[in-house]
């Protein structure tokens, strides 16, 4: 998912009286329409969800909302939703696929499908959000409407991260990728070999290192859902709704995504070791790289410096400096 939204806001103050009901410009005609009024417009226009030009204008008009955090508070309501919202399709997508490629796996891993989806997203005044609608025929705009949001380096991103520039940073780490891989299996309750695991493994590691502006948002990073047993109870809540029934339970996750969601806890793990000893070695508790940081390189064998890197990014540690916080808030609404 992009790590951002591109924001409407509309030249007319929101009204819910019923004589309202057809000012376009003030429900769909945003930011800008025909008849509506230009000079209206908020200046200057926040180009995106990231940054103070956008979070510190933020006025909920709810006193129950007072110090609510666009990070913390919403945009994880809109990442829940949109998971929500795919995984109650998925089924459908799965077995639709699977008459396309007649069960061919290895021609359906050749394709490396995808979609582009847009869902629109509305928020009241305490920061409940709302799915208005999820377009199936979403397009990345670029720099169309530059004069509002300028995203052409976001198509930029989301083809590397499908691999159409053969994941040039590659060579950055691809020879620890291997022992990363094995490292994993030696330990794994699942079958790597299972569903070309390894390779699907490998896969997972290029897309997410030549992400950019991309997040992969289920199985969340470092968020709500911290182990696989809380995954498969969320896939199992929602991955069902649109199945109508078949030899195969589509509300139980396939091996193959059970070994993958092992593989990002297991890595996730390990990283927040590495974090620790780092965190140890800056108070003074460690003299520079430390024997138990050694150990821990050695004995996983990660790729242990490599983080996303861009040659399109103006500037590399934007993204580092932008991003959301790392923990997020558990919504037992989720599981009720």
């Amino acid at each position: 998912m992009l790590d951002h939204a591109m924001p409407k806001v509309s030249t007319l103050d929101f009204s819910s009286d019923v004589s309202q009901m057809h000012q376009q410009c003030m429900h769909i005609k945003m930011p800008l329409g025909p008849n509506c009024e230009t000079r209206n417009l908020v200046k200057p226009y926040p180009r995106n969800t990231i940054g103070a030009q956008w979070t510190n204008e933020l006025n909920w008009m709810d006193e129950n909302a007072l110090g609510m955090s666009w990070e913390d508070d919403v945009w994880p309501q809109i990442e829940d939703q949109t998971n929500i919202a795919i995984l109650s399709a998925l089924p459908k997508c799965k077995e639709l696929e699977s008459g396309i490629f007649k069960n061919d796996e290895r021609a359906a891993k050749r394709y490396n499908r995808f979609v582009f989806l847009s869902p629109d997203f509305g928020t009241d005044k305490s920061g409940k959000v709302f799915m208005e609608e999820m377009n199936t025929n979403g397009f990345m705009i670029g720099d169309t409407y530059d004069e509002f949001y300028r995203e052409q380096e976001s198509t930029i991103s989301v083809l590397r991260m499908l691999g159409a520039d053969g994941y040039p940073d590659k060579w950055k780490y691809d020879a620890r990728v291997n022992g990363v891989v094995d490292a994993f299996c030696k330990q794994s309750r699942e079958d790597c070999e299972v569903e070309f695991g390894r390779r699907d493994l490998r896969s997972l590691i290029d897309e997410e290192l030549h992400s950019g502006k991309w997040d992969r948002i289920f199985p969340p990073k470092e968020g709500h859902l911290g182990v696989v047993e809380e995954l498969e109870s969320f896939w199992g809540k929602y991955s069902g709704m649109m199945y109508d029934g078949g030899d195969v339970d589509r509300t139980k996750p396939g091996k193959l995504d059970l070994l993958t969601w092992e593989f990002v806890f297991w890595r996730q793990e390990i990283l927040a070791k590495v974090r620790k000893l780092r965190e140890k070695r800056e108070k003074g508790e460690e003299g520079g790289e430390g024997e138990g940081e050694e150990a821990l390189k050695e004995e996983n064998i990660l790729w242990y410096n490599v983080s996303k890197t861009s040659k399109y990014l103006e500037n590399d540690n934007e993204k580092d400096r932008l991003m959301r916080s790392e923990t997020k808030k558990l919504r037992p609404w989720l599981f009720d």
